[in-house]
């Protein structure tokens, strides 16, 4: 230990005098009477005194044109380049949908809150009796059912709603009905989800008539009743929740004569009434009328029966 503490001292004694100064034949060439000049720094190298001010800041005869009042704009970036802040938030087409872009990945797409439960039978669900035991009675809200037979109606899929179950897809085909004690031709009824439609038709020339007023017009009295026939009355599951009315033309004459009125709730639900203008002949038959499709929404209930006999004219 002490030879080699011994050595150290000897090795520094070859390189410094008695005044601890570094002796001059280790001194560089620059090295003259006592001092070291400064090596120059490469091309690449700049001093901090030589850009920094006393207060720690760029010098201002260093600073671009751009910057006025300590404050420097920002150059416009070239048409090629993007900062990454601008980018952050986008991703790939391909990270959110499937090759052709046109379906979200499977893996994006949550899990349903509430998981639908279908049922499938016979008959009508809001008549369990009907089901063959399907329905229990206790189904949450949200179930479907589909009807194999549509209950005889076509009411094919049900909804549970609120504790009550509604027809979401139904459809009664075109019905058509006779009454030749108040009209000529027929009456074609279709019910399709919770719009229904009438259509007056099946004379001549798929016209329509009405027996002469006198005979068949709700009464003698008041006046305007005397020119208005009763001709239909809808039953539960027909009727419209609101007025829905449509014109009456007389074919041979090319004029309007009258209108058919459907009732709503609040204006004799389910009377389907012509009324027609006070000039009309009450003694005479009306013929050859032209009326137009009535189309109305009902909140009534699924029929439970289909009225009249499956129509011909547009089957569906």
């Amino acid at each position: 230990m002490s030879l080699q503490l011994h050595t150290n001292m000897r090795d520094l004694a070859n390189f410094f005098d008695k005044d601890n100064k570094l002796k001059p034949e280790h001194l560089p060439e620059s090295g003259k009477n006592g001092a070291i000049e400064a090596q120059p720094l490469p091309s690449d190298v700049v001093r901090t005194a030589d850009i920094l001010g006393a207060d720690g800041k760029v010098k201002a005869d260093l600073l671009p044109d751009s910057c006025k009042n300590e404050h420097c704009e920002a150059p416009t970036l070239p048409s090629d380049v993007v900062r990454t802040a601008d980018i952050e938030d986008v991703v790939r087409k391909s990270a959110l949908f499937d090759t052709e872009h046109n379906m979200i990945l499977p893996e994006l797409i949550p899990e349903a809150e509430v998981a639908v439960k279908w049922l499938k039978g016979k008959g009508r669900p809001d008549k369990p009796e009907t089901t063959e035991g399907v329905i229990q009675g206790d189904e949450a809200d949200c179930t479907r059912y589909l009807s194999t037979d549509g209950a005889g109606t076509g009411a094919l899929e049900w909804e549970k709603r609120g504790g009550v179950w509604h027809v979401v897809r139904g459809d009664t085909g075109w019905r058509e009905i006779e009454n030749p004690q108040k009209y000529f031709g027929k009456i074609r009824l279709r019910r399709v989800d919770d719009r229904i439609s009438l259509e007056f038709g099946g004379g001549q020339f798929d016209s329509f008539g009405v027996v002469k007023l006198s005979k068949s017009a709700q009464s003698e009295y008041p006046e305007d009743k005397r020119f208005s026939a009763r001709i239909l009355q809808l039953p539960n599951g027909w009727r419209s929740c609101t007025n829905a009315i449509n014109q009456i033309f007389d074919d041979t004459a090319r004029a309007q004569i009258g209108m058919v009125v459907i009732g709503g709730m609040r204006d004799g639900a389910g009377n389907v009434d012509m009324r027609f203008a006070n000039t009309v002949d009450r003694e005479t038959d009306l013929k050859l009328l032209r009326v137009g499709i009535v189309t109305f929404p009902t909140v009534d209930e699924w029929p439970t029966s289909l009225m009249g006999v499956a129509s011909a004219m547009c089957p569906v």
